[in-house]
């Protein structure tokens, strides 16, 4: 049996993948955890006014589905599973106008209208 010497077997052999004289299944050391200092440019941020709650369909479709199984319509319980719909597509920047948004919405029929302030992070 001979044996074969491999001529870069020294740093810059084959296990010398980036040229720096370390194998290439070396871990990597753990960075020291750095608490964060709290930065005024990070607040919170005031996006608006959004207006959500229950249309309408939203309701006479699940009463069809509650009909159809012979279950009790039970609508607190209906609230409590179901996510309600945003009312208008965007925020109102504006509480009332959010106000009028949501009278209007009760006019029309939706249950469970709600006025809810948005805040997002500004960063």
């Amino acid at each position: 049996m001979t044996t074969r010497i491999m001529p870069n077997a020294a740093p810059g052999g084959p296990l010398d993948l980036f040229g720096d004289g370390k194998p290439a299944r070396q871990t990597p050391k753990a960075k020291p955890k750095t608490r964060r200092v709290f930065d005024p440019s990070e607040a919170d941020a005031f996006y608006g006014f959004e207006v959500t709650g229950y249309s309408p369909q939203t309701i006479a479709t699940a009463l069809l589905a509650c009909g159809h199984s012979g279950l009790r319509w039970d609508e607190l319980a209906f609230m409590r599973k179901t996510k309600p719909m945003k009312v208008a597509p965007h925020p109102y920047q504006l509480r009332q106008a959010a106000l009028a948004c949501a009278d209007l919405a009760v006019k029309a029929g939706w249950k469970g209208v709600r006025i809810e302030e948005i805040l997002r992070r500004a960063t």
